[in-house]
């Protein structure tokens, strides 16, 4: 596996800010001053490619499954009825 590879800006490189082991990005790019600007200003940068598509396809399938199974989880049963008040009830 290759070591980090530091993110730089301008030349400048920082230890603090490097790709973590699992990183698979063969061709690491350093943002443009812009695209720090931005993303300082508002807390993301839009625009780069993070994951290959079989990453995202994975990352989909997880997410999906996911959220069938909370949806399946959280499905009212009939045990308990549900009452609604209007405004102005004495219920």
């Amino acid at each position: 596996m290759p070591s980090p590879t530091p993110i730089s800006s301008a030349g400048k490189t920082s230890p603090s800010t490097t790709c973590p082991a699992t990183c698979a990005n063969a061709a690491p790019q350093a943002l443009t001053h812009a695209q720090l600007n931005a993303f300082n200003r508002d807390s993301f940068v839009k625009g780069i490619r993070v994951f290959a598509d079989e990453e995202i396809a994975d990352i989909r399938a997880y997410f999906d499954a996911l959220l069938a199974r909370v949806l399946a989880e959280a499905m009212p049963t009939p045990s308990t009825p549900l009452i609604l008040a209007t405004a102005g009830s004495t219920t």
